[in-house]
């Protein structure tokens, strides 16, 4: 079940944010997309879940063209990743989270990765852990896509992050 790009492109205001990106992500397989803050990879990671159109290419999965589909229709997992997102639904409340930032985003993340399946797309999903946390975290994501044959896109300014995946 890959989920494959083909020729995406973005402009906003006549300027290209992406150009022409196509890669392949395989079932049980984790794909970084590694870049400068402000060089378009949240764009892109939107563009494939369907929160935001794109100006051309196609985007399929499983065999199927998705890129008509919204977020809901693709059944893609982009999960908010936050130390607030995470204590408000643990908790039920809107008072302010008491988990160190770090702690709040791996437990949003093993919850995330948890209720997936297909296609798991994360977004600077693993800036507030600590180095430890951070390795854990990628080892977990690394086998429990192989285990799960998830398709994974994640998306990174830290380049370790890329390799350790």
């Amino acid at each position: 079940m890959p989920l494959t790009l083909h020729n995406i492109s973005k402009t906003i205001d006549n300027r290209p944010i992406l150009r022409d990106v196509s890669f392949t992500a395989e079932a049980g397989e984790v794909f970084g997309i590694f870049g400068p803050s402000s060089a378009g990879k949240s764009m892109l990671v939107s563009l494939i879940a369907g929160k935001i159109r794109h100006d051309g290419g196609t985007i399929s999965y499983n065999g199927g063209d998705v890129t008509a589909g919204n977020c809901e229709d693709r059944g893609f997992h982009l999960p908010a990743l936050t130390n607030e997102s995470v204590w408000r639904s643990l908790f039920r409340t809107e008072k302010a989270s008491e988990l160190a930032d770090g702690e709040g985003q791996a437990i949003a993340f093993r919850t995330a990765l948890e209720k997936a399946s297909g296609v798991l797309l994360l977004d600077n999903s693993f800036c507030d852990m600590d180095r430890l946390m951070r390795e854990a975290s990628l080892n977990e994501l690394r086998r429990s896509a192989s285990e799960r044959d998830l398709a994974v896109v994640f998306a990174t300014n830290d380049f370790e992050d890329v390799m350790l995946a």
